[in-house]
C-alpha cells in the first residue's frame, strides 16, 4: 500500500433484510439502482461480496444460485471495474440464515465451495457475520485466497449474533498469525486480512455507550460523515452496505425523504443518500480500490 491512502467501497449481497428479518431479493430489488448510481462516480471502483453457501442452496436449490440468475449483472459490474467477490455465511445444517460456529465443520464446506467460487473467479472472501477464528482464516490461507475483509475491529457485544470478538485488531491491512487471526504474528498467513472500518456511533436504541459501528454510506448523511471523520487517517477506509439499504424500507413517501430519519435511525433507506455519501468520500481527494487490487 505505501504511504497511499486508499478507499475501499464494498458490498454484502446477503439476499436477507436484517432490518425486518425477511428475504430479500437484493439482486433484483436493489443492485440495479445502485449500479446506476456508481456510474455517476467512475472512479469508484467497489467491491461486491455475493453469497454462495448452502444457505443459498436451501433457498434456491443450489450454492451458487445468484451467479446463475444474476450472470449479467456481474458481468456489468466486472466490466465496469468492479470486483465480485466470495461471501459465505456458514449456516447450520437445513437453515438459511442460522450460524453455524463449530470450526471444523465451517473449515469442511468451505473446502467443499471452494472450487465453485473459483469457477466463478472469486478471489477475495468475506465471512458472514464477522465470524472467523484461527483455524477458518488459516484454511482460507491454505486454500489459495488472497484477500480475507472478514475483520471487525471491535470486541463482541450482547447482541451479537454470533461472538465476534476482534479486540485488538489493527485497522489496516495485516498478515494474520495462525495461532491469532485477530493480529499479525509468526507463523503467519500469506492471505492479507483487510479490516472493515468501524467508528464509534451512538443510536437511540442503544444500551451501552460509544457502540463500534461499520462504516455504511447508507447511513444517513450526517452519520456518515461523522464516521468518516473519526476514521480519517486510516491507510485504507473500507466501507460496507447491505444493498437494500440503499432503497426504501417501504413504499411511504417519508421513506424515500433523503436526509430524514423516517424508518431506521442510522440506515437511510436512500439512493439519494448514498450517492450524497460517495460524494462526500471524493472530498478526501483518495483513489478508490477494490480489495482483490490490494493482493502482494
Amino acid at each position: 500500500m505505501g504511504g497511499t491512502r486508499m478507499i475501499a467501497v464494498t458490498f454484502d449481497v446477503d439476499d436477507v433484510n436484517w432490518v425486518n428479518g425477511t428475504d430479500a431479493d437484493e439482486m433484483t430489488a436493489a443492485a440495479p439502482a445502485i449500479m446506476s448510481a456508481l456510474d455517476d462516480f467512475p472512479d469508484v471502483h467497489s467491491t461486491w461480496f455475493v453469497r454462495l453457501d448452502a444457505g443459498i442452496a436451501m433457498q434456491r436449490g443450489r450454492a451458487d444460485a445468484l451467479f446463475h440468475e444474476y450472470t449479467a449483472h456481474f458481468e456489468r459490474l466486472r466490466d465496469a471495474g468492479h470486483e465480485v467477490a466470495w461471501h459465505h455465511h456458514a449456516v447450520r445444517p437445513g437453515t438459511t440464515n442460522a450460524p453455524e460456529t463449530d470450526s471444523a465443520t465451517i473449515c469442511r464446506t468451505l473446502r467443499a465451495l471452494a472450487p465453485m467460487a473459483r469457477a466463478w473467479k472469486l478471489e477475495s472472501v468475506r465471512l458472514g457475520w464477522g465470524y472467523a477464528d484461527a483455524a477458518i482464516i488459516a484454511c482460507l490461507d491454505d486454500l489459495g485466497f488472497a484477500i480475507d475483509s472478514s475483520a471487525l475491529p471491535r470486541p463482541s457485544y450482547p447482541w451479537d449474533t454470533v461472538p465476534r470478538d476482534w479486540s485488538g485488531t489493527p485497522h489496516a491491512p495485516y498478515h494474520p498469525s495462525r495461532v491469532d487471526h485477530r493480529c499479525e504474528g509468526a507463523p503467519s498467513c500469506t492471505l492479507l486480512e483487510v479490516p472493515i472500518s468501524v467508528a464509534a456511533l451512538s443510536a437511540p436504541h442503544d444500551t451501552l455507550p460509544n457502540v463500534k459501528r461499520y462504516v455504511n454510506p447508507a447511513y444517513h448523511a450526517d452519520f456518515f460523515q461523522q464516521a468518516i471523520a473519526s476514521v480519517v487517517e486510516s491507510p485504507l477506509i473500507v466501507t460496507v452496505t447491505h444493498p437494500y439499504e440503499c432503497v426504501p424500507a417501504n413504499t411511504s413517501a417519508a421513506a424515500t425523504t433523503a436526509g430524514t430519519h423516517p424508518q431506521h435511525p442510522l440506515i437511510s433507506h436512500s439512493l439519494d443518500v448514498l450517492r450524497r455519501n460517495l460524494a462526500h468520500l471524493h472530498t478526501l481527494g483518495r483513489p478508490f480500490v477494490t480489495l482483490n487490487s490490494l493482493r502482494g
